[in-house]
Order: structure tokens, then sequence, then C-alpha cells
């Protein structure tokens, strides 16, 4: 039967799509890909799209009939629903309050609407499918909550995307078209749940009745385990490497900016490596330095860790434009957990969470940038001691656990609310 269920997944993941997205619409999209970058990468997207869907169709769901405090429903795969979604639900599992993970639009989430007590859309853009669905959850007087974790509700914020990723028009036009879906979404639900005080300003700005929450990012359980493993079974090959790891391709311009500080440091230390993982573009500064600079494809989650800890120092370069400034200090926190060491821009959550010096190097200018490098390469005790007290602040501060009353404040309030008032109709 699995195997069976497996050869389907295709149709059906399609069949989800289609319905979610409109064959019009997807067909739109298609070609606009191929009129943008050929067949053949519209092709190689394309499946890579109903590969997701088929992964998300195949994920293991809860039965509908099942009471639960909470339903996410997730239409943003990989690391963003992991510690959004993921971690939200083991932050709830520490107060005793049950949630469910749907993946959408693989999912339909209807069936499980009446045995929720609260719903959170994590990145869902709007349609007409969505729009019902919250529609019903109110009248049946069930709060809507909206998890974002990026500032993609609005062109605005859609144009500042690393030109990397989106120097093509047909992906502008994406991620304007996406951001304005999602900003439809957000207008309907009765709070939103962000990661970062930047976030949390633009929504605001953006959706001046909007009630929203900070729950910042964090570590899980299951991340503390897997670093712990990491930093046990470590090898050294004596080599020191400098580390910027690129889960998407849209961190072109940030990690250029820091090319001039590189190049300083890998023409004074001939010993220094620099690994580049995942789909991040050399800067034409720094391919003068040829094998020396690594590059590696992206890590599978069970691999992440030790990939983490293979690298000396880690690096969070960072644009100064409100898309870039808004984001989680997501780099600091996995090179922490590892006991790494990481430099970042001196700006958003990597300002506050950093303790310059300390648990960490926030740098303003190139000069900054280098110093630290230089800093770090010629001293493993500096990069002992910050790696570890780096491990220290995410242990006592930024794990599932240090989130878990937030969660339990924003279902109290929001549940009360929605039972004193009944359907929320905005």
């Amino acid at each position: 039967m699995g195997e069976q269920r497996s050869k389907l997944a295709p149709l059906l993941a399609l069949g989800s799509a289609i319905r979610h997205e409109g064959a019009i619409e997807l067909t739109r999209k298609f070609f606009a890909a191929v009129r943008g970058e050929g067949v053949r990468p519209a092709l190689a997207r394309l499946r890579i799209y109903n590969s997701r869907l088929c992964d998300d169709h195949e994920r293991p769901v809860s039965d509908p009939h099942q009471q639960r405090d909470v339903l996410f429903v997730s239409a943003c795969p990989g690391g963003t629903r992991r510690y959004r979604c993921d971690h939200a639900i083991e932050a709830l599992a520490h107060i005793d309050m049950s949630a469910d993970l749907l993946c959408f639009p693989a999912r339909s989430p209807e069936a499980w609407l009446s045995t929720s007590r609260a719903v959170v859309l994590q990145r869902v853009p709007s349609d007409a499918r969505v729009r019902s669905f919250v529609e019903d959850a109110h009248q049946l007087g069930i709060p809507v909550l909206f998890d974002i974790d990026d500032l993609l509700f609005d062109a605005t914020h859609a144009a500042e995307l690393d030109a990397g990723s989106c120097e093509r028009a047909f992906e502008r036009q994406w991620a304007t078209d996406h951001a304005r879906r999602i900003g439809e979404t957000i207008e309907i639900c009765d709070h939103v749940i962000v990661s970062t005080p930047g976030i949390d300003d633009a929504v605001r700005a953006r959706f001046p009745r909007a009630v929203t929450t900070i729950v910042p990012n964090v570590v899980s359980r299951a991340m503390l385990e897997a670093a712990d493993a990491a930093i046990r079974e470590a090898r050294s090959d004596g080599r020191i490497r400098i580390g910027f790891f690129s889960g998407t391709p849209t961190h072109d311009e940030a990690f250029a900016s820091v090319a001039p500080a590189l190049d300083r440091v890998l023409t004074e230390f001939p010993d220094v490596l620099l690994r580049l993982v995942g789909p991040v573009a050399v800067p034409s500064l720094l391919a003068k330095h040829g094998s020396r600079i690594e590059r590696m494809a992206l890590v599978e989650t069970s691999r992440y860790a030790k990939a983490l800890r293979d690298v000396a120092i880690h690096l969070a370069p960072l644009r100064h434009v409100d898309f870039d400034t808004s984001k989680s200090a997501l780099k600091w926190l996995e090179a922490a957990i590892v006991e790494r060491p990481l430099v970042a821009t001196a700006c958003g959550d990597y300002a506050r969470c950093i303790v310059s010096g300390e648990t960490g190097f926030t740098c303003e200018s190139q000069d900054d940038w280098y110093r630290a490098l230089a800093r770090l390469v010629v001293s493993q005790e500096t990069r002992d001691r910050v790696g570890q007290s780096a491990n220290a602040s995410v242990r006592e501060n930024w794990t599932t656990m240090r989130v878990a009353e937030l969660w339990r404040g924003i279902l109290k309030t929001t549940t009360r609310s929605s039972e004193l008032q009944g359907a929320v109709v905005r």
C-alpha cells in the first residue's frame, strides 16, 4: 500500500496545487519561467515544486476527529517550517498543549477545523479557499492567527529581495504577487505572530489594526542533541575554515559586501579556507583564491550540525535594507549550538542577541570585519571562548521552553476574545 501511495503522490500533489493556484495560474507561471530562463530550468523548477508537494502530501497527519489546542497550517517548507511550526509545537508541549501540523496546499485543512481550538496559518497566501476557511473558522468562534518571519507581505519589501534571486522579471513579479496574497491573508486573521521587532514594526505600519506578538526563533531539543553529538564526534584536519551557509539564492549581495575583508584575510593567512554551503555566488574579488574556496551543496537536516561544527568561524553579512535587518539571528543560533563563533553585520536581531567580543562579533565597517576575522583566525582560545559563551547564552535564553509562556499568553488572549466576541469579521 505504501508503494502504491508513493506512485500516486505526484498526481495527488499536482491536484492539490491546481486546487490552490488554479490550472491557468500554474500554467501562466510555468510559461513565464520558460520565457525568463529557458525550458530546462523551468522544468527543473516544476520538478522541485512537485517533489516538495509530494513530500508534504506523504507527511503523516493526525486523525481529523481528534481534539487539539492548535492546528498549524504551513505553506512554507524547509527551515522556516521547522522554526515556526515544529518548534512551536514543541514549545506548546512544554505547557501541556496539543498541536498538529498540516502542509498546505498538499493537505486541505477543512476537516481538522472543528476539532481545533485555534488555527495558525504559517505563510499561507490568500485565495478563495483560504478566505472561505478563515470565514468558517470565525463562524465557529475559532481564532485564526497568522505567522510570518520575513517582510514578504507587501510589494515594497518584495522589491528588497536580493537581486541574486530576483534578477529576472518573472521572479520579481512572482515575489510581488506572493507578497500581495500574504498581505490579504494577514488582513482577515485575528492575530499576527512575528519573529523579530523589525517585522513587528513593519506589520503594524502596514496593518494599523493588527494585533501582534513577537515569538522569536529558538532552537529545539533535537537541534541541541544533534549539536552535542557533532561536538563529541568532531575531527579536525588542522585547517581553519571560515564558512557561509546559504539556504536560498537570496544572499549574493550580502555576501559580496564582505568580500574585501575576506580577501584581506585569505591573502594574509594562506592556511585559511573559505567554505560556501548552498546557492551563493563567489564574488569576483575572491575568485583568485581558487581551490581555497570550498563549495558544498545544501546539507540534509540529519548532517547539518556536523557541517556547522566543521567550520571554525561563521559569517552572517547583511545588507542595510529593511528586508535584511528584520531577519532573525538564525546563523548565530546555529553556530552557537555547535560552539562556533559568528561574525555578523551590526544590525537587527544580530545586534540585539550578540554581545560583541563575548558571544560573537558584530561589525559596522570592512575594518571591523577584518579585525574580527583576523582575531579569530590567530587565536583558538578566542574561538573556543566566544563559541562556548554563545552556546551558554542560547541554551539559557533561546530554546523552545523559553517561548512556551508566550504561546500560552497568545492562545489565552485569542481564545478568550473569540468566546466573548463570537466570530471576528474584518
